[in-house]
């Protein structure tokens, strides 16, 4: 893990937790820790959302002696904003796991190259070449020198 967004282990834990109260097993979907078991996406999306680290572990730590159910309501109650930044990393993190990918049927990223001709057909225009970039090419250079100051 990236040593900028370490956490204590009861504040892992607690988000952990968290991310299970939201995404729980279902049907066919794993649940938050099933998808993720050895947390390599989640570090991955703390480290996405550093910036946000000092917000995310002050509200790990609000959470005080409260089960992890009670905090979640309390804290979409009281600090929507709060709550949807853990929302935000935890729904990120869940929706980044492959096994959650194959129960979506999402293949993840597919080459899609450009086929022979794609390219001149989208550029031309009843055959004519260039016609799409003609009306661009007519107006001539846009580029103006930035007057001294």
């Amino acid at each position: 893990m990236d040593p900028q967004v370490d956490l204590t282990v009861e504040q892992r834990d607690r988000l952990v937790s968290a991310g299970e109260a939201l995404f729980p097993q279902h049907a066919t979907f794993p649940s938050f820790r099933e998808a993720d078991p050895t947390g390599e996406v989640l570090d991955a999306a703390l480290v996405e959302l550093r910036r946000d680290l000092p917000r995310i572990i002050e509200l790990l730590d609000s959470a005080g002696d409260r089960g992890v159910d009670a905090w979640l309501a309390d804290l979409r109650g009281e600090n929507p904003s709060g709550f949807e930044t853990l929302r935000v990393l935890l729904a990120g993190s869940y929706l980044s796991c492959r096994p959650v990918w194959r129960a979506l049927n999402y293949p993840g990223r597919v080459d899609n190259p450009v086929a022979d001709g794609e390219e001149v057909a989208w550029l031309t225009v009843d055959g004519e070449a260039d016609g799409l970039l003609a009306a661009v090419r007519k107006r001539g250079p846009v580029y103006r020198p930035t007057p001294a100051q």
